[in-house]
């Protein structure tokens, strides 16, 4: 599944310029051990492997999640953006172009979310890359 989204990204930024970093949505340490691997990090890391001729750097230490949430998946739209508002921090960064990385998205919100830590931190432009995009509820 990853080569195809490889693929798709390749023919998108065919002459564009290529984020300087991936970054997966964090999980809360709560979460990760209950489920024992974060969905994000392991599509980000093979789309990386797929993408290595484009030198991005895999940053999963740039963002961090320190607030436990409820599942996004089990509210309703409306919900989201409160629960998900202040669940990220981010260490300073130099990156000016980064691409987010999550399996699903559905309303935004925690990529929304996440993006404006990062612009906090001065990066200029945010890419999103997905496996799923989903209606919202």
């Amino acid at each position: 599944m990853t080569a195809s989204l490889a693929e798709v990204l390749r023919q998108h930024y065919h002459q564009e310029i290529w984020p300087e970093a991936i970054i997966p949505v964090p999980l809360h340490r709560k979460r990760l051990q209950q489920r024992g691997y974060n969905q994000a990090l392991l599509l980000a890391k093979a789309l990386n492997r797929q993408l290595k001729d484009k030198k991005m750097v895999l940053d999963k230490k740039m963002v961090k999640r320190i607030r436990a949430t409820e599942a996004q998946q089990q509210l309703k739209a409306s919900e989201r953006l409160k629960n998900i508002r202040g669940a990220f921090v981010c260490r300073e960064t130099g990156y000016r172009h980064v691409a987010i990385v999550d399996d699903v998205v559905t309303t935004g919100e925690t990529v929304s979310e996440l993006s404006r830590v990062l612009k906090k931190q001065g990066v200029k432009t945010i890419d999103v890359w997905c496996l799923v995009r989903t209606p919202a509820i």
